[in-house]
């Protein structure tokens, strides 16, 4: 059988039509979406930042709903161009910005990329599984050059620590730059994935601590003795601290969401806004549903917007940002 890479390579030629297909990939049920033909081969300046969003909006992710048995997958993607001639492709940093669930269901989440090196392009996935029923997702990413200067990015999960059968309150890893910074950089961490329980709602925050210039310290925990993280993913992002035309930090739901960039970080309006997911404090309910958007964005500052419908359903959140020129 034509694997799922052969399936994506051979549709690239009739990319001007919209293609949804279901292939038995190594047993599993895969959907692919290509919601966005004019990202294939669009031609770019080489310096430009290869950055965007996929929603899974109207196409619910329902494993229950396929024909399929239980355990299958369900994915929703889409395929970029890499838009660089530098000859090792650069590496994408995810965060999770929305999710829309029902609450009598765990949520098991999963952002993810995969990269075509020959021909020089990548996905970008949402996927759910076993009883998951997602009615919509979404995540951003952000491109990083292998050779940034600056920028440096990677990930966890609490399944680099210990098996998903074993749920701990609390995952605590200690992580090191490849290149050691002057100075304690920023460290932006977002949700990449989650499979958490849903009898208590859900209840978990990751968090940076003992910044230094060599590494940092991450925390995975939840709060609420009936809530169990099966796994827990996040990506981190560092940048030198106070250099120009970047800005990065936290808002919750409890903030008035302004964000000011402070004097001078921009020229003018920046164009890179990446908002994800860092925590989750919601209580029990049939739905439950958080997005993260931005507004009034100026070259001073901007408005954060956690928008999750019902405020009672809400203890807090937080969504961690990195702004660039």
């Amino acid at each position: 059988m034509e694997s799922g890479y052969g399936k994506l390579v051979n549709i690239l030629p009739n990319i001007g039509a919209n293609i949804d297909f279901l292939e038995d990939f190594n047993k599993l049920a895969f959907a692919v979406e290509i919601d966005d033909a004019r990202m294939i081969g669009e031609t770019r300046d080489e310096e430009t930042l290869n950055t965007g969003y996929l929603n899974t909006k109207g196409k619910g992710m329902y494993n229950r709903s396929l024909d399929v048995p239980a355990r299958k997958e369900v994915h929703r993607s889409k395929i970029v161009s890499f838009n660089t001639t530098a000859s090792q492709l650069p590496g994408l940093a995810l965060g999770l910005n929305t999710l829309d669930a029902s609450g009598n269901a765990n949520l098991r989440v999963l952002a993810y990329t995969k990269t075509i090196d020959a021909h020089r392009i990548f996905s970008v996935g949402i996927m759910s599984w076993w009883d998951g029923s997602l009615d919509e997702a979404g995540c951003c990413w952000m491109e990083v050059a292998a050779d940034d200067p600056d920028y440096q990015f990677g990930a966890f999960n609490t399944k680099d620590d210990h098996s998903w059968d074993r749920p701990q309150p609390q995952t605590v890893r200690k992580l090191h730059f490849k290149r050691a910074y002057r100075e304690p950089p920023k460290v932006v961490l977002w949700l990449n994935s989650l499979d958490i329980t849903h009898q208590s709602g859900w209840h978990v925050n990751i968090y940076a601590i003992n910044i230094s210039e060599y590494g940092f310290t991450m925390h995975i925990d939840t709060w609420d003795n009936n809530s169990a993280i099966f796994a827990c993913g996040a990506t981190w992002v560092a940048h030198s601290a106070g250099a120009r035309g970047v800005a990065s930090g936290i808002c919750s739901t409890v903030d008035s969401g302004s964000v000011e960039f402070g004097r001078g970080v921009f020229e003018k309006s920046p164009q890179n806004i990446f908002l994800g997911i860092s925590s989750l404090d919601f209580r029990y309910r049939c739905k439950q549903r958080i997005e993260l958007r931005s507004s009034n964005v100026c070259k001073d500052g901007m408005r954060v917007h956690i928008d999750t419908g019902d405020d009672d359903n809400v203890g807090w959140a937080t969504a961690s940002y990195i702004i660039r020129a």
